[in-house]
């Protein structure tokens, strides 16, 4: 899984920062942004939402909390996690605002 992720991030990623707005701390990051929320509509309550960020648990360590940002620097998006979907020791997934 772990090439998978590698092959994944290095064709999708966008260089990011990370904002915990709960010590203002910011890290730079890449984030994976998935827009087709239509695969999560079965197991989440997907209204009002914009994606699904992903981001590489080596470069955000602790899990994303509501309210925290992500932003792309490239376009200046911003996205406002909403809810953590899923965490384990490699990734993290975020349903996003």
């Amino acid at each position: 899984m772990i090439f998978a992720d590698t092959a994944i991030y290095s064709r999708l990623a966008e260089v990011a920062t990370y904002t915990n707005t709960s010590t203002s701390a910011v890290s730079v990051c890449s984030i994976v942004v998935d827009r087709n929320l239509s695969k999560y509509g079965d197991e989440l309550e997907v209204a009002g939402k914009t994606a699904v960020v992903s981001v590489r648990a080596a470069q955000v360590a602790e899990i994303p909390r509501r309210k925290d940002l992500f932003t792309i620097t490239a376009t200046s998006e911003v996205f406002v996690v909403d809810t953590v979907i899923q965490s384990d020791g490699d990734e993290h997934r975020c349903l996003v605002a």
